[in-house]
């Protein structure tokens, strides 16, 4: 096997990953900030249908296009005596950090699941989490870290810090239990990480916020209402495209700087809605607050 064929991931990502994950950003913040109804708002538009097909694609059924297989490999399971599936969390938060919140493999930036966990009490509606992955917010699940045993561990890797690399979802899932070299993946071990003080929302971890159970037509709090002003972008009958100021290149944006929102009906096709949302992604420079 010729390494000229190897490839850095399963698939190249798509833009929806780097808008989910500004989308997300702002949402971050606006949390941070007390403001619930833009939260909410951002929290829906990152809830993109386009992630959940791109997952489907690469965790789904075995395609010889993107596994380079046509079954599951067959082996004899071998764990190292003593060792635990997964390594603590403490290991486990530590490898985010040193490879930067981003996927190993396609270098998508990814979020912490304790602040997606965050987003999820507050806005159970929009930050939805059901018993399918269909009824799964579709930008949380996308982006939500994972840690990937380089060797699997069912074929002898260790929790080693060193076999140990940040995945998102799909990356993961979708190599399971082959080895690099039998999905012809390159060693990410062999790329330095990208540090550019993505912060994989964990700012979220170090504020208590209020208890907003009590208002849940307002803010998206209480067991089983939630937030219902804005739909979420898994349904494509007119959605709301909220023509806020993105910088893909900033991770904080400083909505203080920007004079109006404007909140605009798109009724057109599902292809038009998608460009649309994506030219909302402009070169705004609105910053503030110290990277993390």
């Amino acid at each position: 096997m010729t390494r000229r064929n190897f490839r850095r991931c399963l698939m190249e990502p798509i833009i929806e990953h780097r808008l989910a994950a500004d989308l997300l950003s702002i949402a971050a913040n606006s949390l941070l900030a007390g403001d619930f109804r833009r939260c909410a708002s951002f929290l829906a538009q990152a809830d993109m249908r386009e992630l959940r097909e791109f997952a489907y694609k690469v965790a789904g059924p075995i395609s010889f296009e993107i596994h380079r297989q046509t079954r599951m490999p067959q082996f004899t399971p071998t764990t190292i005596r003593g060792i635990k599936r997964m390594p603590s969390k403490i290991i486990e938060r530590q490898i985010y950090k040193r490879d930067g919140w981003h996927c190993r493999y396609c270098e998508s930036r990814v979020i912490s699941k304790e602040a997606r966990n965050i987003f999820r009490r507050y806005f159970p509606v929009v930050a939805r989490k059901g018993r399918t992955n269909e009824d799964n917010h579709f930008g949380l699940a996308t982006l939500s870290a994972t840690l990937d045993h380089l060797v699997p561990h069912k074929r002898g890797g260790s929790n080693e810090p060193e076999n140990l690399v940040t995945a998102c979802g799909p990356c993961q899932f979708g190599r399971g239990v082959w080895l690099l070299e039998e999905v012809q993946i390159e060693d990410p071990r062999n790329r330095s990480p990208i540090l550019d003080g993505w912060d994989g929302l964990t700012r979220l971890l170090h504020k208590k916020f209020p208890n907003i159970s009590s208002q849940p037509t307002a803010y998206g709090g209480g067991r089983t209402q939630g937030y219902k002003g804005f739909p979420t972008f898994a349904s494509n009958t007119s959605p709301w495209i909220d023509r806020a100021a993105i910088n893909p290149g900033m991770v904080f944006v400083d909505f203080r700087s920007v004079s109006t929102l404007c909140m605009q009906r798109v009724d057109a096709s599902w292809q038009t809605v998608r460009t649309a949302r994506l030219q909302t992604v402009i070169d705004a420079t609105f910053f503030v607050g110290s990277r993390p």
